[in-house]
């Protein structure tokens, strides 16, 4: 029997990290913009994108409000006008989803906002790799660090984040969108599992194998889906074997180079021990978890607990990450405790 109960859990779960993602990065680009430039250098700009991009992040998240079944993510955009009991005490809203539902305007938002949302994955992760490399150089080669992280080259990472993030998005789009043969599979289940129509939910779904119509026990696999995740696999490595490569490298690099004070050398281990919590925050509570969903099914294998939890994960992380910066980067705790420290890079 279908139950909304685990709707109505991650409803409150995204809005509670929505409004706290809000609010955490906000303050934080408070602090980094009241801090001067020669505190952090070109860093400053990089800290206020990723921040910007956390509250686009927890933005998107809050309007698709995902739920998830088998190897799919289902991205809800009706439900909850239901789970908030609108629909029977708002007339305006009952009638202004109808009206965009027999538009189709409804649905052609959902299949707009798959590959938006599933574009947000791969840009924190490129943008990440981003922040390891700048703190590589800030340590290894400092004097090229104007050179490389400028207002002139700033172009080439934005081309190189926007790039990564439509090539993961037009896969999602064009692959692992719906289709009618999905659809035979997955509307029944989030209709068994979560009382959803499909009118009511888009999905982001990998369908590796399908079972032949005229022989039920024989399957046939689906090579664009195959195709997709033998593309974004090499992506995902990609990444984050530079980001460990550059972070291996930093910290070797912190333990050896003599910096010209103390200070500014306690200064490149905060930011970098900060950096190295904000890559572990997604990688748990995010990449490892979504990764496991998509790639279990290729081994035949599920796991249902998984299910519940990756909504609630991927809803939560985006506001822990401003609070890590906030306490181990003790320019940005003096300020909060009303203090200042004179240190720059």
């Amino acid at each position: 029997m279908c139950s909304n109960k685990w709707l109505e859990v991650t409803f409150i779960t995204e809005t509670i990290g929505f409004f706290m993602c809000v609010l955490s990065h906000s303050f934080l680009l408070f602090l980094i913009g009241k801090s001067d430039k020669r505190k952090f250098g070109s860093y400053k700009y990089l800290m206020i994108c990723f921040s910007a991009l956390g509250i686009f992040y927890s933005s998107c998240n809050f309007w698709c409000k995902p739920v998830s079944i088998k190897q799919s993510i289902c991205l809800q955009y009706r439900t909850y006008i239901n789970l908030l009991r609108c629909s029977s005490q708002c007339p305006y809203h009952r009638n202004y989803f109808r009206h965009l539902h027999c538009s189709g305007t409804l649905e052609n938002v959902q299949i707009l906002w798959n590959p938006i949302y599933s574009s947000c994955f791969a840009m924190i992760l490129c943008l990440l790799t981003v922040q390891f490399y700048y703190r590589f150089i800030s340590v290894t080669t400092p004097l090229t660090l104007t050179e490389k992280f400028s207002w002139r080259t700033a172009p080439r990472y934005l081309i190189l984040v926007l790039g990564f993030s439509t090539v993961w998005g037009s896969l999602t789009f064009f692959v692992n969108g719906p289709s009618e043969l999905k659809d035979l599979e997955l509307n029944p289940e989030f209709q068994k599992v979560y009382c959803l129509d499909s009118t009511d939910f888009a999905y982001i779904a990998a369908k590796y194998f399908y079972n032949n119509s005229q022989n039920g026990f024989e399957k046939i696999i689906h090579w664009p889906s195959i195709i997709v995740i033998s593309v974004m696999t090499p992506m995902m490595s990609a990444t984050f074997s530079c980001l460990l490569f550059f972070g291996i490298k930093t910290y070797s690099s912190l333990n050896k180079t003599r910096l010209s004070s103390a200070g500014k050398k306690d200064m490149q281990h905060q930011l970098f021990r900060t950096l190295v919590i904000q890559t572990c925050i997604p990688t748990i509570f995010m990449y490892l978890p979504v990764s496991c969903l998509f790639y279990f099914p290729l081994f035949g294998f599920t796991v249902p607990e998984l299910q519940h939890l990756i909504p609630i994960f991927v809803s939560i992380y985006p506001c822990l990450e401003p609070l890590v910066a906030m306490y181990f980067i003790r320019h940005f705790r003096s300020k909060i405790y009303g203090k200042d420290i004179q240190i720059h890079l």
